[in-house]
């Protein structure tokens, strides 16, 4: 999939203009862009822009009253939480470093009333801990067992009924779900659900069959099932299997979706993306695919009743080399979904949904897949409301784009002169003494036409990543962006026909042995002169050393043809959401017109009489 980082501005910040026309006559409505119907919309806070492969997790757990947040990484080898100071300011404090904890729950696993936090960890030493609290959160690390290989999910709930909280654990390696009984004083002991539940990737506990007893509920990615072990009432478990075709399943949720009195069961799969299936009250489950159009790379799954009309919606993770989304689907009361964007370019692992700012509505956390990616949580926004009085004008400024993904890549070579290498996996730049393909030079073109000319950008970076290279061990080199200067179809360009090299940008000093690392590349004012009709928008080089000999090397780089793309990043400043109404430019039977001015753009908008009497009134947008 190709690399996100940032999102449109629709995702993120959504910028939208309200303007109040005040008529004489009345009786007048307005026709709204079907594009802002959203029920609610979302706003996005970072926590931790560095946070990769993390699980995230909120409740209040220093009781202020505040919800804050609990969030393990994987990459960064860490569990901490972040204090909420009641105005959703979030300050991180670390519970556990040096440890790479896969998932993380919190509970008062000692009955002692403050919250503990319990961590699936699995960098090697393939651990179940929990973290004690003390009570003024100094958390002192307890190990339940360090063999559970390769733990990948873990729930706390009551499993025996016992007035204490144990742990059920999903292993991908051992093949395992297991749970562990507290005695009561943390002394855990470990029982194995089940030892055949091939690559076991995912654990919820809800007693599924309501006879009162905590059953199991796990996904497994290599057994392409979702399967429930029910208990007994004295822990016997009897496995029964929801779905054995439910392609790469990678994660489960467990809630009564339909409000029958039943449970119901979600779960996320990498080839078949998002189902549900119907619980009839028997534990017969019926299957239902939530979107067909996401019918894969999904990662995680819950639900909740998010846009507060009764009904029980579902917040899922997608990634794809297309879109990496956080999406919710609205339930219409009878089961039918409908997709709504909470972010299009974030590449959520997980997902938790709470009211985070206590405000009454439910927000969206989530982490990240990627390392780059981080955790972040969503706040969400009420739906927008029209006010007449007796008219109104709503007219958005268009997004401006955060991300630019190249529109073509290719490089060219000096010992194959007369040859286009436009669909490889890598570009090169450098000298290609390996291959004896002397000087080698990469060119990439970004499509910034969206952006208006006026707009003012305050910082423009070319990122790159880099496939491999040719050089000696831990040995750095140059690698520089120039202009293209003059026009060139990159899929046509060869050495012999290649176009001009005008000034060169910034620089990176690029090592040898960071294979897989990103690397940005200031070119703000190249952009900026792209945009502003400075230069001619020909693209970018990239050219490494070219010197031959013992000492040559190059640098490669992922192109577009892979999931990891090339592509710009923006940041903005000074951009406008105001849309000024100016003096009535013409009125006449047919209408009335104003002229309004929008970032880049000036359009009219028309106030007509509607054939059945001046009564009637109906308006057109032109944003």
């Amino acid at each position: 999939m190709r690399k996100k980082v940032g999102s449109w501005l629709f995702a993120g910040v959504f910028i939208f203009m309200l303007v109040i026309v005040l008529l004489l006559q009345s009786n007048m409505t307005a026709a709204l862009p079907d594009d802002y119907d959203d029920p609610i919309h979302f706003e996005q806070h970072s926590l931790n822009d560095d946070f990769g492969d993390s699980n995230v997790h909120a409740l209040d757990l220093d009781k202020d009253g505040d919800i804050d947040i609990v969030g393990s990484s994987y990459d960064e080898y860490s569990a901490v939480w972040w204090e909420n100071d009641g105005n959703q300011n979030f300050t991180e404090r670390t519970i556990a470093n040096s440890i790479s904890v896969s998932d993380i729950q919190a509970a008062d696993l000692d009955s002692d009333n403050d919250i503990d936090v319990v961590g699936a960890v699995s960098n090697g030493s393939d651990n179940i801990v929990w973290w004690e609290n003390d009570g003024n959160e100094n958390f002192t690390q307890h190990v339940i067992v360090t063999y559970f290989f390769d733990a990948k999910d873990i729930h706390v709930a009551n499993i025996d009924g016992d007035a204490d909280l144990d742990i059920v654990g999903a292993s991908s390696s051992a093949d395992e779900i297991t749970w562990w009984e507290n005695d009561g004083n943390e002394q855990f002991i470990e029982h194995i659900i089940d030892s055949n539940f091939d690559y076991a990737d995912a654990v919820y506990v809800e007693d599924v069959d309501g006879d009162g007893n905590m059953d199991v509920v796990g996904a497994a990615e290599f057994d392409n099932a979702i399967c429930w072990w029910a208990n007994d009432g004295d822990e016997n478990f009897t496995k029964h299997t929801i779905s054995s075709n439910f392609d790469g399943a990678t994660g489960v949720h467990v809630i009564d979706l339909d409000d029958d009195g039943d449970m119901d069961i979600l779960g996320a799969a990498w080839t078949d993306g998002f189902w549900w299936w119907e619980n009839d009250g028997s534990q017969n489950f019926s299957g239902h695919s939530i979107d067909t159009y996401m019918s894969y790379d999904a990662q995680a799954v819950t639900a909740r009743d998010m846009d507060g009309d009764g009904d029980k919606d579902i917040v899922g993770t997608h990634l794809t080399w297309y879109a990496d989304q956080l999406i919710w689907w609205e339930n219409d009361g009878n089961q039918n979904f409908e997709d709504h964007t909470v972010d299009s370019g974030f590449p959520g692992a997980s997902v938790f949904v709470e009211d985070i700012d206590q405000d009454g509505d439910v927000d969206v956390l989530a982490g990240s897949y990627y390392s780059s990616g981080g955790a972040a949580w969503w706040e969400s926004q009420p739906p927008y409301h029209y006010m007449m009085l007796p008219f109104i004008i709503y007219v958005p400024p268009p997004p401006l784009p955060t991300t630019i993904d190249a529109t073509e890549d290719t490089m060219i070579s000096k010992n194959y002169a007369s040859g286009n290498f436009c669909n490889l996996a890598d570009m090169l730049a450098g000298y290609d003494d390996y291959n004896d393909g002397k000087i080698v030079r990469s060119l990439m073109q970004f499509d910034v036409s969206n952006i208006p000319p006026a707009t003012a950008i305050t910082q423009a970076t070319l990122n790159v990543r880099l496939y491999g290279s040719y050089d000696f061990p831990n040995k750095s080199r140059t690698v520089t962006t120039y202009r293209v200067g003059s026009p060139t179809s990159l899929c046509s360009t060869t050495w012999n026909n290649q176009p001009a090299i005008a000034e060169a940008y910034s620089s990176q000093s690029i090592n040898h042995e960071d294979v897989g690392d990103w690397y940005a590349f200031d070119v703000t004012n190249l952009v900026i002169g792209w945009v502003n009709g400075s230069f001619d928008n020909n693209g970018v080089w990239l050219r490494g050393p070219e010197k031959s000999g013992g000492d040559s090397s190059y640098r490669s780089f992922f192109t577009m043809d892979t999931y990891s793309a090339p592509y710009l990043s923006l940041t903005y400043s000074g951009t406008t959401n105001t849309v000024e109404i100016v003096a009535p430019q013409s009125e006449t039977d047919a209408s009335l017109s104003w002229l309004y001015n929008a970032p880049g753009t000036t359009s009219s908008v028309n106030l007509c009489k509607d054939n059945a009497g001046i009564n009637q009134r109906c308006l057109n947008v032109a944003p």
